[in-house]
């Protein structure tokens, strides 16, 4: 997978309104290879404050506001509201010690 650059340990932030997040703000990467094996991709969110931006290779691009509407103890359930799009919902479950999150089936590595 992706080399780790810099290990952060869990951050509480409070949104406002929203759900105090525990570590999940940061950027976080994941990557791999097609099934031919003859090409890479990666993936790397963003979350920060009330934000989130999603960019890729090969090229993917997203941006828009996110919003914590549930957590039980290191599992989260969010809106992601893309800018020009329908809102959808997601869920995140935070490893113990706050290095990587699972998100749609794939690992990512914290970054930042």
């Amino acid at each position: 997978m992706l080399l780790l650059e810099a290990c952060v340990s869990p951050q509480i932030t409070d949104l406002g309104e929203g759900i105090p997040v525990e570590g999940i703000e940061g950027e976080w990467t994941a990557s791999g290879e097609l099934d031919d094996g003859g090409f890479s991709w990666f993936v790397t969110y963003s979350f920060y404050e009330s934000e989130y931006s999603l960019s890729g290779y090969p090229p993917i691009e997203d941006k828009g506001s996110y919003e914590v509407l549930e957590q039980e103890e290191n599992i989260y359930t969010l809106t992601l509201s893309p800018e020009n799009e329908e809102p959808y919902q997601l869920t995140i479950e935070l490893s113990e010690d706050g290095t990587t999150l699972d998100l749609n089936g794939q690992t990512y590595t914290r970054v930042k």
